[in-house]
């Protein structure tokens, strides 16, 4: 988890490339992270009958992308993930009044796809991709 902070998320950031978002406990312990960066997702890639851009007049869909989420392995199971997600989404509904900000897309792992679909993330085709 630290060596993520260190060597990824440090240039990335320095580079304004995506921000790391730290919950440190007991000023001590990361008892996890979460990366976020800008997005757009094309128009033209999804499927005509999706209602998320049956309105929108341009060719791609401003959005925030969720690069990498981790919590601490002595955390897991206790929400720690699901309040980053929802501190995310909550960016988000700031961020769509003043700057337009759609959606919250993430590129997800196998093994974590049903997590995010209860926290109401659903699957979209989008070209090649599988995006939640």
């Amino acid at each position: 988890m630290v060596k993520h902070i260190k060597t990824r998320a440090i240039k990335d950031q320095k580079m304004k490339l995506g921000t790391t978002w730290a919950w440190i406990y007991d000023n001590k312990i990361i008892v996890g992270y979460i990366s976020i960066a800008m997005f757009s997702i094309e128009k033209r890639g999804v499927s005509e009958q999706d209602k998320l851009f049956k309105n929108v007049p341009y060719g791609s869909i401003p959005a925030l992308l969720i690069r990498q989420l981790a919590v601490h392995k002595n955390y897991e199971g206790r929400g720690i993930g699901r309040f980053m997600v929802l501190w995310v989404i909550d960016q988000v509904r700031r961020y769509s009044k003043n700057i337009g900000c759609r959606l919250v897309m993430l590129h997800s792992h196998g093994d974590v796809i049903e997590w995010y679909k209860k926290l109401k993330f659903r699957h979209l085709k989008w070209k090649k991709y599988h995006v939640f």
